[in-house]
C-alpha cells in the first residue's frame, strides 16, 4: 500500500496531507482523495496484512489491519479520544477536503509489526505505484517478509 506521502509526482507539494510519521504514531494508513479513488484502490479488511511504501524511498512498514476503513474525519486512533483531525499531525491536512465526501480520505487502522524511517526503506525497486495492490509473485512477499524480520529491520 502506498502511504501517499510524496506520491503526487506532478505537483510535489508540502500540503498533500499525508505523513508516514503520522501513520506510525497513530496506527493507520489513508486511502483516498474521494470516492472514485477509494473505489479504484479498494480497501483492506480487518485481518489483512500489508506492506507500506513511501514514494521514491521504498517499503517502510509491515502491519496488520485492525479496524475497517472510516472517513479520515471520523478515525479515532487506539488509545485516543479524538479523531485525527483534532490531533497533532505532521501532515498539513486540508481539513475542508476531509469534510467533503467527494474528496475525503478513508483511514484504515493498522497495528504496525515493523516500521522503518524512510531513510532506511527497503526494496524500492519492487515497489508498486498503485495506492493498493496485491502481490502476484510469492518471491516478492518472501523478500519483504525477510526484510521486515525484527533482526533485519534497521529503523
Amino acid at each position: 500500500m502506498n502511504v501517499g506521502e510524496g506520491a503526487n509526482l506532478k505537483r510535489q507539494r508540502e500540503d498533500e496531507g499525508r505523513s508516514w510519521e503520522d501513520c506510525v504514531k497513530y496506527g493507520f494508513v489513508a486511502i483516498g482523495g474521494g470516492e472514485p479513488w477509494i473505489t479504484k484502490a479498494g480497501t483492506p479488511v480487518e485481518g489483512d496484512f500489508l506492506f507500506a511504501y513511501v514514494s521514491k524511498h521504498g517499503y517502510v512498514g509491515y502491519g496488520q489491519v485492525v479496524a475497517q476503513a472510516v472517513p479520515f474525519k471520523d478515525f479515532v486512533p487506539i488509545d485516543h479520544k479524538e479523531s485525527l483531525l483534532h490531533l497533532d499531525l505532521q501532515a498539513n491536512v486540508q481539513r475542508e477536503r476531509m469534510q467533503d465526501q467527494a474528496r475525503w480520505d478513508m483511514c484504515v487502522g493498522v497495528r504496525w509489526i515493523t516500521t522503518l524511517e524512510r531513510e532506511h526503506a527497503v526494496l524500492a525497486s519492487m515497489a508498486r505505484i498503485q495506492a493498493l495492490c496485491a502481490f502476484r509473485q510469492e518471491r516478492t512477499v518472501d523478500e519483504l517478509l525477510k526484510a521486515f524480520e525484527p533482526d533485519n529491520a534497521t529503523g
